[in-house]
């Protein structure tokens, strides 16, 4: 007697062109303007751009971004 196995379903991400990420992140304030950017750019998670100190960030690596 052989097991029935569960079809898998394939979920391809879904993913915004570049120049719509960065209408947005432009249209975001200041202050949410960075964490998003640590979000998008670098991967972070969000309970990690919550967690993070002053001096943990390079504010002139951003600049240059």
């Amino acid at each position: 007697m052989s097991a029935l196995r569960c079809k898998k379903k394939e979920n391809a991400p879904e993913v915004m062109p570049r120049e719509e990420v960065k209408q947005m992140i432009n249209f975001i304030g200041d202050t949410s303007q960075l964490i998003v950017k640590l979000l998008y750019e670098i991967g972070l998670q969000l309970k990690e751009a919550v967690r993070l100190w002053g001096q943990d960030i390079d504010y002139e690596l951003i600049k240059m971004a």
